[in-house]
């Protein structure tokens, strides 16, 4: 028979965050990358940018450059 281990989380904490989770250092907001960010895409000298702003207190946390998707032959 297989032993089932169950971890609990400890009251007033929180459970770890996944590595697609975006964290603000100004007002402590978080979410995952997919949730309630302010994205905005940028011409930044010809290149595509896509900015990922905090909808708490307006900090751009990530900008970072827009790929173009390829298409197949």
């Amino acid at each position: 028979m297989k032993s089932t281990q169950i971890q609990e989380v400890a009251a007033g904490s929180t459970p770890a965050s996944r590595k697609s989770d975006l964290f603000c250092p100004t007002c402590g907001h978080r979410a995952p990358t997919e949730g309630d960010w302010v994205v905005t895409e940028r011409s930044v000298e010809g290149d595509r940018r896509r900015a990922y702003g905090c909808p708490t207190c307006g900090r751009t946390l990530v900008v970072q450059p827009v790929f173009e998707q390829s298409v197949p032959a």
